[in-house]
């Protein structure tokens, strides 16, 4: 009984294993990425906005069009806010 208390004990104590540098790196990376990409939809949105407002149809896209391109581009910024912003 006390070898097995033994073996409990040092199984128990045994320091933690570390995580990687090179995960915590990874995953850094990774949010900068989705942060960008957020940042390239928001951007997005503005422009469309912008002609939706200046009823420039640039490109041959028509109003609908338009409006079409930005909720999509809406619908990506959620998105990816949604998995940046976590509770």
């Amino acid at each position: 009984m006390k070898g097995q208390w033994l073996k409990q004990i040092t199984e128990q104590t045994k320091t933690l294993k570390r995580q990687s540098e090179d995960l915590a790196n990874k995953e850094i990376e990774a949010i900068l990425n989705l942060m960008k990409t957020l940042e390239g939809h928001k951007q997005e949105i503005k422009d469309l906005q912008n002609m939706r407002k200046l009823d420039a149809c640039a490109d041959g896209l028509t109003a609908d069009e338009i409006q079409l391109l930005l909720e999509e581009s809406q619908q990506h910024a959620n998105t990816f806010k949604s998995v940046c912003v976590r509770d």
